[in-house]
């Protein structure tokens, strides 16, 4: 192949201005050496160099040269003065020898500045991670990045570096050393990059985080603080190539040497003409034949994914590579906007036609003219969609009808990817008024709506709760801001709205939480209400405790979860229109699973429990570990990749006539104590007239109380939560509150130590968020409260909890079924037992043997695991028979707790041993104390079985009332 050669006029002058325009600076030339000089791109460096030849012939003189910017990604331009076809012979082996000449000097130089480099860089020391560079950047240390410092010996000619300067190398993909780049740090800035002289930059490249070499994703940058950043947000390998020409070389390199999906990123140089940083990466994608391009953004000014770390760190980064470009859409970026034309709209489609006529046409070009037919009524695409918690990705899509002419009437469609490639898509489209009508062209608008690029990004959120690392926001259904150029939404479509206000907080005040003052289950229906989204704001990720209110039917426990759902929405049962928020127990798991996700940060209020038993019994046993535990169902997506769980953190409070343990056995499930300390249930206390309300504030009966309040949640509602929850993020919660309402004193309010049983604890704690709620949200004007009191009432409510879980020998409610179980067994069955003096009685025959001497009843293994359940509930009974003292009959070396009867009644067979408990006065006494010197016990400990006297330094006096103080009638 021959070489290309410009034929300029023979003239020094012309000679000039050709290299001039190959970007050099250069008012005169030198002959027969090679002659480096300034670039217009960068005029303070040698970036650029030529070499002219004269060439004294026989007929006349003539030049050959060649000329290179190097900091471009152009080849050296050659060019001579006389034409081709007037070249002799003697001439063209004279152009050959000055081409061989060249290339032998080329090689030569490099090959001395590759040894001179070398032996260069491994005289330098390591900078460490306090270099100024490095922290302006924000910028880890590379094990591969050194530091100059000039010695006193250092011939500065030979290594024109400046003192103090950071030293980057750069390699060959396969990891040979190519080049060195200076960083100069000079009066608190770094100041020009130069690559070392001489030294071949082709192909040179930094590969950065080689550990986190995962097989999927690898990222070509242009320069090494560039490529760290991306790599520190992505947690991915990174290739940092020397600068941008060089991108397209490395990128073709390396698509050559690995089978990795292949992200390019891009400077965006929005300030400067043709965007260069763009135009590198889109040559290094089809270099690569990458279709992912990063694209940093930050308020239209120029900026890389280093200035995008420095300025929100590694959480912007990321949430600016959800979106991800393809080339066409890069290219489309680069190009004029169009007047007349949405850039969404694609090539051959049209939102009017020709006419001025509104509507989605499809355009045929033709020689003949254009022809034009209408597929459908106006649909436009948007914005490009990335759902935050699932990562499903899509397109938003705003249809209007012809007889539409409002905003109310426009319909918002989010289309997933994966719908656009299947039939899905077409089942969208046929939700959409007037599908029927243009049912022959849906491939046509599937086609409109794949090839649309909206420059509009979206981050859709589909749950409540706090954002950002300082949670100065909360998001509720259709808010939508912007945050460092990334927008943000939640919208309503597909949530059913449990917000909505009416009447004013002053009202509410006065009308609903004025009412529920001294009643200890309202109380704790509205600080919970409060204290869901101080445990997120304070970033408490324990499983949350729910509250169970238990009463009959017409007792008011579903006014008192009115009362908390008046904080946020009207006070009545979620119907098909939307306008209450009291959550029905009466719903699958997968719209339990929406309620919690669209509850998240928040409290979910649910009503009537049992209408969930009688629907699935055993299902309400999930449902009350997902709620609790705050983890969805895993999900199949219809690619066959695995969804994102949902999850969340919910406080939840729940009415219903029984309890869930009771629920579940119904349903023949088993209650283990997790359930119990998650789901806790709360009798209702007996207050006026039956009623689980303790004060009716002078009303003539409970019932026009209850019917008072009950109508007041569907007047005055929904203001209390966003006034609580704009304080939270404008004053926090101090340090000294954290530690008084949430530590160890904290815990002693309601009686619990640290000597107390693990579920105790743990309850407490949660009911230490409720009185700080109630705190918080009296010192900020929005309950018109007696702490003290309304504390007291938490306190009611705790014990109630403590004395079904807990009884006074220290049983757990299990534990006590347990013994009462097997207590009414042998009670019931006494007959069923042999006597020892027969003989030759089988081992199935009866229930087992009962020895009369010891007063233990002796079980066979069949009649013991048929009673128990299964073997796992078989030797959980086995262990709380052996604490109660009602296993006493035990072999220490069979693990399963069962002995060998040998020679009792010539039986030969493994049977367990149970005694029952014996009835002591002392209990007996217990049982029959008073509940008025019950009352007089100030705190409880059972993990010993017993009660016992408050010590004087349990008592603290921060957190007791003084004597004389009005807290009104202590509950414990």
């Amino acid at each position: 192949m021959q070489k290309k050669y410009d034929i300029i006029p023979p003239h020094e002058d012309n000679i000039i201005k050709y290299l001039q325009s190959c970007g050099l600076i250069v008012s005169t030339f030198s002959l027969n050496c090679l002659t480096r000089v300034p670039t217009t791109a960068h005029p303070n460096s040698l970036n650029g160099a030529y070499v002219i030849w004269q060439n004294r012939g026989a007929t006349s003189d003539f030049f050959l040269g060649w000329a290179q910017a190097h900091d471009s990604d152009e080849e050296p331009f050659w060019f001579v003065t006389r034409p081709r076809e007037e070249w002799v012979s003697a001439d063209r082996a004279w152009i050959a020898e000055r081409q061989k000449e060249q290339i032998k000097q080329s090689k030569d130089e490099s090959q001395r500045a590759l040894r001179e480099l070398t032996t260069f860089y491994g005289g330098l020391t390591e900078p460490g991670d306090r270099h100024p560079y490095l922290e302006a950047k924000c910028v880890r240390p590379h094990a591969a990045l050194r530091i100059y410092r000039r010695h006193a010996g250092d011939d500065a000619r030979s290594f024109p570096w400046l003192n103090n300067c950071l030293i980057i190398p750069y390699f060959d993909v396969c990891g040979q050393l190519m080049t060195l780049q200076r960083i100069p740090w000079e009066e608190n800035k770094w100041g020009e990059k130069r690559l070392y002289p001489g030294a071949v930059k082709r192909g040179a490249c930094l590969r950065i985080n080689p550990d986190r070499w995962d097989g999927k994703n690898v990222g070509i940058a242009e320069g090494f603080a560039t490529a760290d950043s991306f790599s520190r947000a992505m947690d991915m390998p990174v290739y940092a190539s020397v600068d941008g020409g060089n991108m397209m070389i490395v990128a073709a390199e390396v698509a050559q040497t690995v089978s990795n999906k292949i992200i390019i990123v891009a400077d965006n140089d929005c300030e400067t003409p043709n965007n260069p940083g763009i135009n590198y990466a889109l040559k290094a994608a089809n270099a690569a034949d990458s279709d992912s391009i990063f694209v940093p953004v930050l308020d239209k000014l120029a900026v890389d994914a280093n200035d995008l770390y420095c300025h929100g760190g590694e959480d912007l980064v990321r949430s600016q590579a959800m979106f991800l470009k393809t080339r066409k859409e890069v290219q489309a970026t680069l190009k004029v906007k169009n007047e007349t034309e949405a850039d969404s709209v694609p090539k051959n489609f049209a939102l009017s036609s020709l006419a001025g006529e509104s509507g989605l046409y499809y355009r045929a070009y033709k020689k003949t003219g254009t022809d034009e037919v209408k597929i459908g009524d106006l649909l436009e695409v948007v914005a490009k969609y990335r759902e935050k918690e699932t990562g499903e990705s899509g397109k938003i899509v705003c249809y209007a009808p012809d007889i539409a002419f409002n905003e109310e009437e426009k319909i918002t469609a989010y289309i997933p990817d994966t719908a656009l490639a299947s039939v899905r898509c077409v089942e969208t489209l046929k939700l959409l008024p007037s599908y029927a009508t243009f049912k022959k062209y849906h491939s046509k608008i599937v086609e409109y709506i794949n090839n649309a690029a909206p420059e509009r990004k979206i981050i859709v959120m589909r749950r409540t709760g706090w954002l950002g690392k300082n949670k100065d926001k909360f998001l509720f259904p259709g808010d939508s801001f912007e945050e460092n150029g990334i927008e943000y939404m939640f919208p309503r479509e597909n949530t059913y709205s449990f917000m909505s206000k009416c009447g004013t907080l002053q009202e509410w005040k006065d009308n609903v939480a004025a009412l529920a003052a001294g009643n200890s289950r309202a109380v704790l229906a509205l600080s919970e209400a409060f204290a869901a989204p101080i445990r997120s704001y304070l970033g408490d990720d324990d499983d949350a405790c729910g509250w169970h209110i238990i009463g009959p039917n017409g007792c008011g426990k579903s006014t008192c979860a009115k009362v908390g759902v008046s904080t946020y929405g009207r006070g009545s049962t979620t119907d098909p229109e939307g306008e209450g928020a009291l959550v029905s127990w009466y719903r699958t798991e997968n719209q339990i699973e929406s309620v919690a996700v669209a509850h998240n940060h928040m409290c979910v209020f649910l009503d009537e429990m049992k209408l969930a038993a009688k629907k699935d019994p055993k299902a309400l046993e999930i449902v009350s570990y997902m709620l609790a535990t705050g983890n969805g169902k895993g999900r199949m997506m219809a690619n066959g990749k695995d969804r994102k769980v949902n999850t969340w953190r919910i406080g939840f409070f729940s009415t219903g006539e029984e309890s869930l343990a009771s629920f579940i056995e119904r349903g023949g499930g088993i209650v283990n104590s997790g359930q119990e300390v998650r789901v806790c249930d709360i009798p209702g206390s007996p207050g006026y007239e039956d009623n689980i309300f303790e004060d009716i504030h002078g009303r003539s009966s409970s019932t026009v109380f209850v019917d008072e309040l009950r109508d007041n949640t569907k007047k005055y509602y929904g203001h209390a939560l966003l006034a609580f929850l704009s304080a939270l993020s404008r004053h926090g919660v101090s340090q000294e509150d954290q530690e008084f309402f949430l530590g160890v004193q904290g815990r002693a309010f309601f009686g619990v130590f640290e000597d107390s049983p693990q579920e105790l604890q743990r309850v407490a704690s949660t009911m230490c968020y409720n009185r700080l709620a109630i705190h918080l949200a009296i010192k900020w004007g929005i309950l018109p409260w007696n702490e003290a009191t309304e504390c007291c009432m938490l306190a009611q409510c705790f014990y109630s909890w403590r004395d079904t879980f807990i009884d006074e020998a220290g049983l757990r409610s299990e534990e006590q079924k347990i013994r009462d179980q097997w207590t009414t067994f042998i009670q019931e069955n006494r007959g069923r037992f042999t006597d020892p003096e027969i003989k030759n009685i089988g081992p199935y025959q009866n229930y087992g043997v009962f020895d009369s001497r010891e007063c233990v009843y002796y079980i066979w293994p069949g009649t013991f695991r048929r009673h128990c359940g299964d073997k796992k509930q078989m030797n959980y009974h086995l262990r709380v028979l052996r604490k109660i003292g009602m296993l006493p009959v035990i072999q220490a070396s069979r693990a399963n707790m069962f002995t060998t009867i040998k020679k009792l009644g010539g039986i030969s067979s493994p049977v367990y041993g149970i005694k029952l408990l014996e009835e002591e006065e002392d209990t007996a006494t217990d049982k029959n104390v008073s509940t008025s010197s019950r009352a007089k016990v100030i705190k409880t400990d059972f993990t010993k079985g017993y009660v016992r006297e408050p010590r004087e330094e349990d008592r603290d006096p921060d957190s007791f009332p003084e004597p004389g103080e009005n807290m009104g009638d202590l509950p414990f």
